[in-house]
């Protein structure tokens, strides 16, 4: 699909999947993309995937995956331009669950919730999945139905900062 947005011979694309991101504790991003247009311009966009099935019985320590995975796309600005988070599941309980436990209620990115930026997102359990987290941007929240059963949504994320 990016070759076809290439309009003159010294126009490229590329991907690379499981770009790894240099620094501290950075990981990797799923999957990135660059366009280089002929006067040199650089369009760059990472994406991070999440598929969760109902079988799988590790909610909510997804929910905080989602969460870290919007922060390492806000802290990418060196390598991407534009951000995607995408996150398909067959689980209804990610989408449309009455409330969460008072432990991991932070965590909630079910269909109409929002997120305010600067909002700090603890797991308060004796043994905590990960660190606290702080995002940088607003992000509204919505699924949308897909084959099979299957809901997804997917979320821009503007790259604001190199990772902290």
């Amino acid at each position: 699909m990016g070759d076809l947005a290439l309009v003159h011979p010294r126009e490229t694309f590329s991907i690379e999947l499981e770009k790894p991101l240099i620094g501290t504790r950075r990981g990797r991003i799923d999957v990135w993309f660059n366009l280089t247009t002929a006067d040199q311009r650089e369009w760059r966009c990472a994406i991070e995937l999440k598929f969760f099935k109902k079988a799988n019985q590790r909610e909510p320590n997804n929910r905080y995956e989602v969460f870290k995975d919007i922060a390492r796309l806000e802290g990418c600005k060196d390598v991407a331009d534009l951000g995607f988070m995408l996150v398909g599941t067959d689980h209804l309980h990610y989408i449309e669950q009455t409330s969460y436990s008072p432990d991991t209620q932070d965590f909630d990115f079910r269909h109409g919730s929002q997120y305010k930026a600067g909002t700090l997102m603890e797991y308060r359990t004796p043994k905590p999945h990960g660190p606290p987290i702080v995002l940088q941007g607003d992000y509204d929240f919505n699924w949308a139905d897909a084959a099979y059963d299957l809901r997804y949504m997917l979320l821009e994320v503007t790259p604001t900062c190199e990772w902290l």
